[in-house]
């Protein structure tokens, strides 16, 4: 099945796949009850679980497939069991000192977040060997099982913190998968001891990761700050077009990570940014469509989909798709200059985007637009800054 389909179209299926299922929880959210205030707490929830998890995972899964050295294997995995302990800690501090935090959602949360540590690192076994087929089809086993057992949770039990809890169980099986798939595939490692190598390599990765997060998460923090959880969840729901948009972008990463440091290794950097060059724009001409038809179709969608309390103007839906354009291009670029091993470069691109969302956010806002807009505003503005940033780092770094 995975020659007719093809291994790179199994990728981008596994990755929408992904993306359906994570969208799939925040629509049972948003038809519960509660409608837009639950999203937002779940929302609110993931806005700090997120860099807390990118942090704990130190970025060893780019620097795995990425590196020049095969570091041993077991660098990996004990720096991923104490990032997880780490996290753990440092998330369950927050859910527990946040009085606006239910628990049991809270906890839920923790538990697919270390779920989901586990499963990415034993992807990078099946991701290293180029084996985009079966990558694919895990992607997609997952995303099945999400929303399988989402769905049970609520009709069975009715139950938003079950139904999270079912996802943190389908990415363990899958990390179970990878790992009985992963320790038959062929790995040299190296003879000598990389942990030095691979901590500076990967808390530069990780702070580019936890700015990307930010990207996203800054304006639903605000919106919580400033016009409360209704609101930041009525923004969430629209805004799971980034989501969806870091995804495919994340896949396209998956994609030609590989390929990239193949060619960068055979032919050189003037090579790798010729053909990194042409995917990018590539890319961001098949993005436009797709935005133009967020903004013209979005308004009826979200009332269809959610409900009428979801329903958004067109201005601050611009600027979300906007956003999502340029997300997919900018890993194109992050990609290439992590093949260069320049990742000190895809940081700073990052810090100053997610700086250039903050500050456009508090700008707008006290310049009297109201507070969706201003989010939106500042997401894209994140996402503008991060592709031109990376573009041009992309032009002036050498190959490590």
């Amino acid at each position: 099945m995975m020659a007719r389909i093809g291994t790179k179209t199994l990728v981008l299926l596994g990755t929408l796949a992904g993306a359906f299922s994570h969208w799939f929880i925040v629509w049972l959210l948003a038809r519960s009850p509660d409608g837009p205030k639950a999203v937002g707490e779940y929302s609110i929830i993931l806005a700090a679980g997120t860099p807390i998890f990118i942090v704990a995972q130190m970025g060893l899964r780019t620097i795995f497939v990425s590196s020049s050295n095969q570091w041993p294997w077991r660098i990996y995995t004990n720096l991923r069991i104490i990032g997880i302990a780490l996290g753990s800690a440092a998330l369950l501090a927050y859910i527990l000192g946040h009085p606006a935090v239910a628990l049991g959602l809270g906890f839920a949360v923790l538990l697919f977040k270390i779920a989901s540590a586990l499963a990415d690192l034993e992807l990078a076994r099946v991701q290293f060997a180029n084996r985009l087929g079966l990558l694919g089809m895990m992607m997609i086993v997952n995303a099945g099982l999400t929303m399988l057992l989402a769905t049970l949770a609520v009709v069975v039990a009715g139950s938003s913190e079950l139904a999270i809890i079912g996802s943190a169980l389908a990415a363990a099986a899958v990390a179970l998968w990878a790992r009985a798939h992963g320790s038959r595939l062929t790995y040299d490692e190296d003879e000598v001891s990389g942990y030095k190598f691979v901590v500076r390599a990967g808390l530069t990765v990780t702070l580019g990761q936890v700015f990307a997060s930010l990207l996203f998460q800054l304006p639903i923090f605000a919106l919580g700050f400033i016009a409360g959880s209704t609101l930041a969840g009525k923004y969430a729901a629209a805004a799971y077009v980034l989501t969806a948009s870091e995804l495919i972008g994340s896949s396209l990463q998956t994609i030609f990570i590989t390929p990239f440091r193949q060619i960068r290794l055979a032919s050189g950097v003037e090579a790798l940014r010729g053909k990194a060059q042409s995917v990018a724009l590539t890319v961001l001409l098949l993005g436009m469509p797709v935005g133009g038809a967020v903004v013209a179709v979005g308004p009826k969608i979200l009332g269809l989909v959610y409900s009428e309390m979801f329903v958004m103007e067109r201005l601050p839906l611009t600027f979300l798709a906007i956003g999502a354009i340029c997300t997919p291009v900018a890993y194109i670029l992050s990609v290439t200059l992590n093949v260069m091993n320049a990742y000190r470069r895809v940081t700073e691109a990052l810090g100053v985007a997610s700086l250039s969302v903050c500050a456009s956010v508090v700008i707008l806002y006290f310049a009297g637009i109201d507070p969706l807009t201003s989010a939106a505003a500042g997401a894209a503005a994140g996402a503008v800054v991060r592709v031109l940033m990376l573009f041009a780092a992309s032009l002036r770094s050498p190959a490590a």
